[in-house]
């Protein structure tokens, strides 16, 4: 499977794991769910790293900071992202077991599930306004749109057939 470096997943994976990454990767299913840890870590990377600036940043004062190198801002952001990570699931596992004693499981459930309900209609309206989109842009322009391959599309491809393809980026 041929994916571009300039791809939106290739730069999310540059943004949160670095260029060695993308050379490393040679097979589709680990580089899928890298994919998708890396989107959901970048807003958190984001923030660790900007934590990371405002340090570096600070005006000189009479304590001698040490310059700060990229690899070690590199290391704070990640570490920041997946500490934060953590401290997420083990809020909502607190909240989950807090929610449960008080209102009952039952209530609890059919709350998250109603939630669930909400944000899949959110998201599927979101993807129908795209579909929609793109087949009128498909009709106003008339012309054969060459096919991509789409990384989610590959994957369940992949799993279907039990293996994955070789990644080969151009």
């Amino acid at each position: 499977m041929k994916l571009n470096k300039n791809s939106w997943h290739a730069r999310a994976n540059e943004y949160v794991y670095g260029w060695s990454y993308l050379d490393n990767v040679d097979c589709l299913c680990p580089y899928f769910w890298g994919t998708l840890l890396a989107i959901f870590l970048t807003p958190l990377w984001a923030l660790g790293h900007g934590i990371v600036r405002v340090i570096d940043a600070l005006p000189e004062t009479n304590v001698n900071l040490p310059s700060i190198s990229q690899r070690t801002k590199n290391r704070i952001g990640t570490t920041f992202a997946y500490g934060f990570f953590g401290l997420m699931i083990t809020l909502l596992t607190i909240a989950f077991g807090l929610a449960v004693i008080k209102y009952g499981l039952l209530n609890v459930l059919i709350v998250i599930g109603a939630i669930a309900l909400v944000v899949s209609g959110v998201i599927g309206l979101f993807f129908l306004i795209m579909v929609i989109k793109e087949k009128y842009d498909d009709w106003r322009w008339d012309h054969p749109k060459e096919k991509k391959p789409n990384l989610f599309m590959e994957f369940v491809r992949a799993k279907k057939n039990k293996h994955c393809p070789l990644v080969e980026w151009v």
